[in-house]
């Protein structure tokens, strides 16, 4: 029981025991209506006859209603009444600790704006419904009412239906404490004041309605009488109080047809494993379980729960809360405790066969901010033949999923499940908010562990997706059914220390896509401290018991404007069975960024660990089975791959290095520039088929620290090929490009580079790592007759050609002549001064400045191959030799000119004007 609980039932009992008289308990009419009530007690049996009848309501008016413990208070009524309505008007709380008995189906109002207290001994026996409110006064559909507040001034009583209630200044509260206030099937239990507090108590209306309402000053709640029970309307409420079910309080309406129940108020508890449940025994449909709140929050494994165990259709379930909705688990580790939101399909055995069909109801949740800890869930689920529900939760600020239970086994979650032995199919999740915060362990998942399908997964985080510390957003098929698709719309995603996106089949069917816009970028960043997980964007077949018969992976796209993947973190798409992989699909506007390495792991934890323990950030698609990898296809203005960073396809089984298979796919770059700097793009194959590399820069290629394009065939497989199509391409510092084979025919490397590849050279063999130069290789173990091609389209000329050594001295100034022909003006008046730089002494050496020094590589064939080709041989024209200028003139349109000899200038018709010269 929370403190404030405690403060509030402390306060009413006080009361109570301030006036012995209330304790005593007795029902006292008074003398307010055209026929009073009458009371005969017999014992602790109180009779109440009398009162006044219109058409089928009858009107009862008391100045003090309490029934003591084990006492009965009888309403005699006549059986055509429909509709008993009680007042009471004294100053008095009604302490109701008895039970409250009518004839015939009538149902039984209770009006006491002061306050009414049901004990633990509480009970009805009546045929019809019940409503208990602490409002003045009940108004009719002719106008009238029947107040508490004002007696003497009741009107003429009416044959008209109740239509609203109407309180006034500080709603008294209402208390239950009892365990057995219930009213039959179908029928309606409401009660409506200002705080509703249920301490331990339990509430049943078996198939029927519950409502539970509390309501500030001055407010009106409409009231709609049904062909069996009534409904509350709060449509006009501007103000609220609060609801609190502690102690293991229950609000129970499940029956043959689950039954309805509406909560409103503005702070709505649930503490203690306390529950509000609404569950379809039979073969009718569920009703509605609908929350109402400023702020809801649940606690200590209490939840709200809608499920079905026949044929009907379970209700749907809905809570509102304006600001916040706050979700927390219980220390017990029993799944049954966890705590949250539920709408399920469970299951009954019967023998052999299995009962349940029916579907689940649909869970909907719309609040401001939403948090989930401590293990509480929000789940729909099936567990039988019938089909969950569908699961849609939007928060206008943010949700927060994090933690597990004591334990750690049970995280956190937001989730639709098709569970164990079960056929029916899981439904779509849907999240909508500003920003989605997933840590700690916390899981978002759609998933399928029996026969049918899994649902789909939609996050649009209109600002952020945050995920991290081992928290996952994953949709999992673990059987033949296609896996759930996950699709992701934000403006920035970040995955670090173990955050994961996947979607993974475990069985034999089809994983589901993964698809992720982010608007701004993406950054996914480092491994969990708990098991070395990377963070990242996975889509992966795993295989089952058995890795024969696995499903497919499927593929994973991602589009952004800057897309950083650094310190062990990864997006790939990977077979580990025998099913194949799916493509990755990569779109970065902006630039890509794939970084570092993780730091020293335990070996073991992944198959793609390093010699040293660690894990390379990496853009992959991988098999480490029979079946195939899928291809790589990135698209963006600027890649980086460097310090030990991965961009690959690869079918090489590194699990328990035995024999893949499995065929290596392609990779594709289409970028403005590619830069690697101790980054490596590979394409490796062990006993499959080859792995192609497709490289598109449309400014340059720089590789430099042992930076590597490889495409490896370490088997028996067929090299396979490398092109690049580049304006340059330059490499230094032990950067190789490579297309080699162990067993087979090696590959081709094909480079197209219009303004030249410098630092690089082809060879059959590559240099010892020790020696710092650059290699481009196209060989075989096997030997040189299975060498592959290497194949340089550069420029057809020698950038050193028809240049020779520039006079390190210019002619002396002395020579010069210092003023024009026709004027005598001293000679100290006219400087000529030699400035500037740019060219060097010599044309074979290079400037030496403060920018980085990039020098002149020989020479590169236009084209050289080894292997042998028809390419006809280029012809070169022969390049005029420069000189240098002589001399220098200025042509009628004032254009300076530089001539081969040396100028003469006469003094009688001068080229050049100045101020100091005549023209003629």
């Amino acid at each position: 029981m929370s403190y404030k609980t405690k403060i509030k039932i402390f306060c009413i009992l006080f009361y109570i025991c301030g006036f012995p008289t209330l304790a005593t308990a007795q029902i006292v009419p008074d003398a307010t209506l055209p026929i009073n009530s009458t009371v005969t007690p017999n014992g602790n049996t109180f009779t109440i006859e009398g009162g006044t009848e219109k058409g089928t309501n009858l009107f009862h008016s008391f100045r003090e209603f309490s029934i003591p413990t084990g006492g009965t208070a009888f309403f005699n009524n006549i059986n055509t009444i429909q509709n008993i309505f009680t007042r009471v008007i004294g100053g008095s709380i009604s302490n109701i600790d008895g039970i409250l008995k009518a004839n015939g189906n009538a149902n039984l109002f209770i009006l006491n704006p002061n306050g009414i207290i049901f004990g633990h001994n509480a009970s009805l026996n009546i045929g019809g419904s019940f409503l208990a409110t602490t409002a003045n006064s009940i108004n009719f559909a002719d106008g009238s009412s029947f107040s508490a507040i004002n007696p003497q001034t009741t009107p003429l009583l009416t044959i008209s239906i109740p239509t609203s209630l109407q309180f006034g200044q500080n709603p008294g509260q209402i208390v239950n404490e009892s365990v057995g206030l219930e009213v039959l099937p179908g029928q309606t239990l409401a009660l409506v004041g200002g705080d509703v507090m249920i301490p331990g108590g339990i509430l049943t209306a078996s198939g029927g309605r519950i409502e539970l309402g509390s309501v500030g000053d001055n407010s009106l709640v409409s009231l709609t009488m049904l062909d069996q029970g009534l409904t509350l309307g709060y449509a006009g409420v501007q103000n609220f109080q609060n609801i609190e079910l502690s102690q293991g309080a229950s609000v129970n309406a499940s029956g043959e047809g689950g039954g309805t129940i509406q909560v409103v108020g503005g702070e709505i508890i649930l503490t203690d494993n306390s529950g509000i449940i609404s569950e379809t025994l039979g073969s009718k449909d569920g009703g509605t379980v609908s929350i109402q709140a400023v702020n809801f929050i649940a606690e200590g494994g209490s939840d709200v729960d809608t499920a079905t165990y026949g044929s009907g259709r379970g209700g749907n379930l809905s809570v509102t809360a304006t600001e916040s909705i706050e979700l927390s688990g219980s220390n017990s580790d029993d799944p049954d405790d966890l705590g949250g939101f539920f709408a399920q399909v469970k299951k009954v055995e019967d023998g052999q066969t299995t009962l349940v069909i029916g579907n689940a109801g649909d869970l909907t949740i719309a609040t401001g901010r939403l948090i989930l800890r401590d293990g509480a869930q929000v789940v729909s689920n099936t567990s039988s033949h019938g089909s969950g529900g569908r699961l849609t939760v939007t928060a206008s600020e943010s949700i927060e999923v994090f933690g597990t239970t004591a334990n750690g086994e049970f995280p956190s979650g937001l989730g639709t499940q098709a569970q164990p032995g079960s056929s029916g199919n899981a439904q779509d999740l849907i999240i909508s908010t500003r920003q989605l915060i997933v840590r700690d362990g916390g899981d978002i998942s759609a998933s399928t562990e029996g026969e049918g399908s899994a649902g789909n997964i939609l996050i649009q985080a209109s600002e952020q997706l945050i995920i991290q510390d081992r928290s996952a957003i994953s949709a999992l098929s673990v059987n033949n059914r296609p896996g759930g698709n996950i699709t992701i719309e934000t403006g920035r995603l970040i995955a670090q220390n173990g955050g994961q996106v996947l979607a993974t089949t475990q069985g034999s069917g089809k994983a589901g896509t993964l698809t992720v816009n982010a608007r701004e970028s993406i950054e996914l960043s480092g491994t969990s401290i708990i098991d070395g997980a990377p963070s990242g964007l996975f889509t992966q077949s795993a295989g089952g018991a058995t890795d024969s018969n696995a499903g497919n992976a499927n593929n994973l796209t991602v589009t952004t404007r800057q897309l950083r993947v650094r310190d062990g973190a990864a997006i790939s798409a990977d077979t580990f069975a025998d099913g194949n992989g799916g493509s990755l699909n990569v779109n970065a506007s902006d630039s890509i960024e794939v970084t570092g390495t993780s730091g020293i792991l335990s070996v073991g934890v992944s198959p793609l660990q390093r010699p040293d323990g660690r894990l390379p950030s990496r853009l992959t698609a991988t098999t480490e089975g029979s079946g195939n990898a899928g291809n790589v296809t990135i698209n963006t203005g600027s890649l980086t791959v460097q310090d030990g960073a991965t961009v690959a396809v690869d079918a090489t089984n590194k699990v328990d290095n035995t024999e893949s298979t499995g065929s290596a796919g392609n990779l594709l770059v289409n970028a403005d520039d590619i830069r690697l700097d101790n980054g490596i793009i590979t394409a490796e194959t062990f006993d499959g088929d080859r792995g192609n590399i497709d490289l598109n820069a449309s400014n340059f290629i720089l590789m430099r620290n042992n930076s590597n394009i490889t495409v490896t065939a370490t088997n028996n497989a067929i090299g396979g090929n490398i092109k690049i199509d580049t304006r340059a391409l330059a490499a230094g510092t032990n950067s190789d490009i490579t297309a080699n084979a162990k067993n087979n025919r090696a590959g081709r490397v094909e480079i197209i580079a219009p303004e030249g590849i410098f630092g690089i050279q082809s060879r059959r063999e590559g240099t010892p790592i020790s020696k710092p130069t650059s290699d481009i290789t196209a060989t075989s173990l096997g030997g040189p007759e299975l060498d592959g091609d290497v194949l340089l389209n550069t420029p057809n000329i020698d950038p050193t050609q028809g240049i020779f050594q520039l006079p390190d001295t210019i002619a002396s100034p002395d020579k010069v002549a210092q003023i024009c022909p026709n004027q005598r003006r001293p000679k100290e008046d006219n400087t000529f001064t030699r400035t500037g730089r740019g060219l060097p002494a010599d044309p074979g050496e290079t400037l030496t400045t403060g920018a980085a020094n990039v020098g002149l590589a020989n020479a590169v064939t236009p084209v050289e191959q080894r292997a042998r080709t028809n390419t006809p041989p280029l012809t070169v024209r022969p390049t005029p030799r420069f000189l240098a200028a002589q001399g220098w003139a200025v042509n009628r349109k004032g254009e300076i000119i530089f001539t081969a000899n040396p100028t003469t200038v006469s003094p009688y018709n001068p080229v050049i004007s100045t101020p100091n010269c005549n023209v003629e």
